[in-house]
């Protein structure tokens, strides 16, 4: 380690301790310090390390780059600790660290500041592994607990009732850290009661990760409260990537942050500033590594500074500590299909009464739509138009429409948008029209100029409806609240130089990458030959090129020509 980062180090020590320094003037030395000495971040951050003058402006390591790149802000082979992530999602990321003095000093100074005194006995529902930064946590708060996480066959729920009832009768107060999911397993089974001396906690983590237990975190912390009078349940927020924690009065309650640590809420395709979105994490106590990183969870921030948190990112796979216990424990998936993931954000508040009329009233007309004539494609076959545009229009249901407009109130959604489609996927633009107008938001929908006849099919129903939707393929847009804009990126750029008074959503064009893993199987390879041939093979919707993991790609390139040989029979190519 360098001067440089040493003295940042000790400033950064001195501040976790006593609140001595200014966190931005922290953050900006230790982002500096970091790129002269972490080549990975160096690397990733490039010229722009110049124009970084802000804690705003500082540049987030996705977690995900642990799994292929070390990030480390000292000579590699200096390590004395290396921290995994659960290996439930792929190749485990690993964390490597010089040494964990921060991470111990800031761990148990602000848990102690939330929660109270720490136990220094109690029962451990955690895992132990040396690499798990969790079960070092724990260990670190209270070296005498006892471990009833086996590793293999997960929670030894027998053996940690019986230790809390003799701890409990022992009069002691009692620790008991347990991710979400092994909680559960403790509390499924049947038992009275057992009392805990005050000052005991229950410190619920890792939530359930959308896997096959389903309880809300409002549920465990009732059922946990009934089951262990006397302790406090608390909850704890932290992952392997970041040196801090966050803390909460109970399970699913808005986290606490400790002052060293910051959170930026980024609209996760903008990255600007937004209400509810992608979580960055600016960790002072991530000397080591990069004090940047971006998750793929949603939240939140509070207006007080505690942060709520709302989940993953649609499409985001699960992680976390629960599922290195779920793997321990040996819990499949459920053998019917998952339910998908909830809209994002998530909902906080009933449909009104007026979207509720507005959705009844367009569910109503969409009906009218899938009987007409598909000559209107884009030239796309008209059996095939008529299959996409039947799919569209079911996906646009009653209650899908309803919880999207419940996440956002009336007052706080714009007046007019205008909504650029593009040609190839023609249906591409009708789900933002009728949710804006299920909105009560006034939409003028400009088709391409080649291929006007889609929108102005759809525009005559819902005008005969009442709906306010004016269609025309002009390039004057009026002066929108909202421009919603289809293309390639030129036009996305052109659109927000014409329009500069109105907020522009761009989508630019990007090609489709599928990846399979195995040898091709009968489902495997007509879902994929599905997707490729949607729309006739237009826009990002069918991959481009397919990655083979773990098999021969020369097998499923025979399957997929044979799989292209029916369906083209079944469903002729349009015109080129």
């Amino acid at each position: 380690m360098t001067d440089g980062l040493a003295t940042v180090r000790r400033d950064i020590a001195r501040f976790i301790r006593s609140g001595i320094g200014d966190f931005d003037t922290l953050a900006l030395r230790l982002f500096r310090a970091q790129v002269a000495e972490n080549d990975d971040y160096r690397a990733i951050v490039g010229d722009g390390a110049s124009r970084v003058a802000r804690v705003l402006d500082l540049p987030a390591v996705p977690v995900a780059l642990w799994r292929d790149l070390s990030l480390v802000s000292f000579p590699l082979d200096r390590t004395r600790v290396v921290f995994r992530t659960s290996g439930t999602t792929g190749r485990r990321g690993q964390v490597h660290r010089h040494d964990t003095e921060l991470y111990d000093l800031g761990a148990r100074a602000f848990a102690e500041s939330v929660v109270g005194p720490i136990p220094s006995v109690g029962v451990s529902l955690v895992p132990d592994a040396p690499d798990s930064s969790l079960g070092h946590m724990c260990r670190t708060f209270a070296p005498g607990l006892s471990q009833r996480f086996t590793g293999t066959g997960g929670v030894d729920a027998d053996g940690a009732w019986a230790d809390l009832r003799r701890m409990g009768a022992a009069g002691v107060p009692v620790f008991l850290p347990g991710t979400a999911l092994a909680l559960a397993a403790l509390v499924a089974v049947p038992g009275p009661p057992v009392a805990l001396p005050p000052g005991s906690i229950v410190m619920v983590t890792g939530g359930f990760k959308g896997q096959v237990v389903a309880v809300s975190a409002a549920e465990l912390r009732a059922t946990l409260q009934a089951r262990l009078p006397g302790a406090e349940v608390v909850e704890e927020y932290g992952m392997t990537e970041l040196s801090s924690q966050m803390w909460a009065e109970g399970p699913g309650l808005p986290l606490r942050l400790p002052p060293w640590l910051r959170v930026q809420v980024v609209d996760p395709l903008t990255g600007a500033p937004a209400e509810v979105g992608l979580l960055r994490f600016i960790d002072l106590a991530n000397v080591d590594t990069v004090l940047a990183i971006e998750t793929r969870d949603v939240g939140r921030r509070l207006p007080d500074g505690r942060l709520e948190l709302r989940g993953r990112l649609p499409g985001a796979p699960a992680r976390g500590c629960s599922l290195t216990v779920e793997e321990a424990m040996d819990v499949g998936p459920p053998s019917g299909p998952r339910a998908p993931e909830p809209p994002y954000p998530r909902v906080e508040r009933p449909c009104s009464a007026p979207d509720r009329d507005r959705v009844r009233r367009l569910v109503g007309a969409l009906a009218e739509l899938p009987p007409l004539v598909p000559a209107w494609g884009q030239g796309v076959p008209p059996a095939s138009a008529a299959r996409e545009l039947a799919a569209a229009v079911a996906a646009l249901d009653g209650p899908s429409l309803e919880r999207e407009l419940g996440t956002v109130p009336p007052d706080a959604r714009p007046r007019s948008v205008a909504i650029v489609a593009a040609e190839g996927v023609f249906t591409a633009a009708l789900e933002w029209v009728v949710l804006c107008l299920a909105a009560g938001v006034a939409v003028r929908w400009k088709p391409p100029r080649r291929w006007p006849a889609f929108a102005e099919a759809v525009g005559a129903v819902l005008q005969r409806h009442g709906f306010p939707l004016t269609v025309d393929p002009g390039r004057a847009l009026g002066a929108p609240d909202v421009v919603v804009a289809f293309g390639t990126d030129a036009t996305v750029d052109a659109l927000r130089r014409e329009v500069p008074g109105s907020r522009v959503v761009g989508y630019g064009h990007r090609h489709g990458i599928a990846v399979v893993q195995g040898p091709p199987t009968a489902a495997a390879v007509r879902a994929l030959w599905d997707d490729h041939r949607r729309f006739d093979t237009r826009g990002c919707m069918a991959p481009a090129g397919v990655w083979v993991l773990d098999a021969d790609p020369r097998a499923w390139g025979l399957a997929l020509a044979q799989a292209a040989e029916r369906g083209v029979a079944t469903a002729p190519r349009g015109a080129l």
